[in-house]
């Protein structure tokens, strides 16, 4: 089961992808008992390293089965915005964008 934030972008984002009884809605305070107790086997977070911390902590250093990984979802929508007046660092901001966006591809 997946543990994630209740009421988060992330939660938004895996309902699209699983069914809901394979997701656990956690406040942030729990999540990590969560974990350590078996109730989910996955964390969903935008604060890795802080769990990872307290995971150790909690577990007194054990945490032998346990990864972070290097996958990000998307989270909440950007935009940028430049002045009409100034044409060229426009061009200059939707050319960085859309490097960036072929870049991942």
């Amino acid at each position: 089961r997946i543990c994630v934030g209740t009421d988060t972008t992330h939660q938004d984002i895996l309902t699209q992808y699983f069914p809901s009884d394979f997701m656990v809605g956690v406040s942030f305070d729990n999540m990590t008992a969560y974990l350590l107790n078996g109730t989910c086997n996955v964390l969903v977070t935008d604060s890795p390293d802080y769990f990872l911390e307290e995971i150790v902590r909690e577990a007194n250093g054990t945490v032998d089965g346990l990864s972070v990984g290097d996958k990000f979802l998307e989270m909440e929508p950007l935009a940028a915005v430049t002045r009409q007046s100034d044409r060229e660092f426009s061009d200059v901001v939707n050319w960085v964008i859309n490097s960036m966006k072929y870049a991942e591809a």
